[in-house]
C-alpha cells in the first residue's frame, strides 16, 4: 500500500485488495491450524502484522469507512480481542449512520455488527464466570477492602451471571430483549397484573401478578406456543392455520375448548371474566367464517428462549 497512500484515490481497488488479503489469511490459517512447526507459526504471524498494519492505515486515512471497521471488528474477533472487536463493531455502526460514509455496510453486514458485538460481550462474561471459579469466592468475601467497595461480591456474582442470560420477549405486541433480572421481575408480580406466559423454565406456565403461577398442560404446551407465535405474525390464528400449518386433527370445537383451558388458567377467581389468553372474534362464535382466535388482552408479556428470536432473524436472509 506504500506510504504515501491516499484513501480518496482508488478506493474500491483498496477496499478489494484488503477483502482479498483478509480472506488469504484465513486460508493461510486453516492450511497450518493443524501444525505445529515454527515456520508455519512464523508466516502466520508475519502475515497478521501485515494485515493488521493495512487496516490501521485505513482506519487512519479513512475516517467514514464503516465497512473496514467492521472488518477490522472481524479480524479481531477471529484472533480473541473481544474487547478491541465491540470498539469497532460499534464504530461501524455509527459511521454507518452519517451521511458522507464511503463505505456502508450491507444490510447483513449491519445486522451482524450488533449480533457480533453480543457475542463478544457474551465471550467476555464467559471467560470473566471462568476467572471467578478459579478463585476463591468465600476467601474473598471475608476480604475487607472488597466490602467497603459498596456491593457485597455475591451480588456482583449475580450481576455476572444475569447478564449472562438473556430472552426474547413479546410484550404487548412488541419484540425485545429481556434480561434474566427482568424476568424475576415480572414472574415476581412487581409488573401489576401482567399477564405473563413463561416457555423458558421446565414447565410452561402462565402467571398473573403476583398470584400464583398455573402450569400448562404438556398436551397444551406446545399448541400455545404455536397459536401465540401465529398470532404475533398475523393478528389472529384461524382453524384452517391449526389444521394445516399445526397439522391438527381436532374439531373447531375441540380447539374452543383447549382455549377455554387456557383462559382458566389467567383467570384470578372463579367468578373472575376479565382476564384471558384468547377471545373468539365476533362473528366466529357460531362456526361463522372465519374461525380463529384472537388475542383477548393487551397487557401481558410472552417470554421464549432466544433461538426461537434468531431463528427468525435469519429467515430475512434465506
Amino acid at each position: 500500500m506504500g506510504d504515501q497512500y491516499n484513501p480518496f484515490q482508488n478506493v474500491e481497488s483498496t477496499m478489494e485488495q484488503l477483502r482479498q488479503q483478509k480472506a488469504v489469511l484465513a486460508r493461510k490459517r486453516n492450511r497450518y491450524q493443524d501444525r505445529l512447526d515454527k515456520t508455519g507459526e512464523r508466516y502466520l504471524e508475519k502475515k497478521k502484522r501485515e494485515l493488521r498494519n493495512r487496516f490501521v492505515k485505513i482506519l487512519n486515512k479513512d475516517k467514514k469507512n464503516a465497512e473496514v471497521r467492521y472488518r477490522f471488528g472481524m479480524f479481531l474477533m477471529d484472533y480473541k480481542e473481544y474487547s478491541q472487536a465491540i470498539k469497532y463493531f460499534e464504530e461501524a455502526i455509527k459511521v454507518h449512520d452519517k451521511v458522507r460514509c464511503t463505505f456502508p455496510l450491507e444490510k447483513a453486514q449491519l445486522l451482524k455488527a450488533h449480533m457480533f458485538i453480543g457475542y463478544c460481550a457474551g465471550k467476555l462474561i464467559k471467560g470473566s464466570l471462568e476467572k471467578v471459579e478459579e478463585l476463591n469466592i468465600e476467601e474473598a468475601s471475608m476480604d475487607y477492602n472488597l466490602k467497603v467497595e459498596g456491593r457485597d461480591i455475591y451480588e456482583v456474582l449475580m450481576m455476572l451471571e444475569n447478564a449472562s442470560e438473556h430472552y426474547t420477549a413479546y410484550q404487548n405486541g412488541k419484540k425485545r430483549i429481556l434480561s434474566l433480572e427482568e424476568y424475576l421481575q415480572y414472574k415476581a408480580g412487581l409488573h401489576g397484573n401482567t399477564i405473563l406466559i413463561s416457555f423458558v423454565e421446565k414447565e410452561t406456565f402462565i402467571k398473573v401478578g403476583q398470584y400464583e403461577k398455573r402450569n400448562v398442560p404438556a398436551d397444551l404446551a406446545a399448541l400455545l406456543l404455536f397459536q401465540l407465535e401465529t398470532i404475533f405474525k398475523k393478528g389472529i390464528v384461524t382453524y384452517d392455520d391449526l389444521r394445516f400449518e399445526y397439522e391438527s386433527t381436532k374439531t373447531w370445537a375441540t380447539h374452543r375448548r383447549y382455549v377455554s383451558r387456557i383462559n382458566e388458567l389467567a383467570k384470578l377467581s372463579e367468578e373472575d371474566e376479565n382476564e384471558r389468553v384468547f377471545t373468539i372474534p365476533q362473528g366466529t362464535f357460531y362456526n361463522l367464517s372465519p374461525q380463529c382466535f384472537e388475542l383477548a388482552t393487551t397487557n401481558y408479556i410472552v417470554v421464549l428462549r432466544q433461538s426461537q428470536f434468531y431463528e427468525d432473524i435469519f429467515d430475512q436472509f434465506e
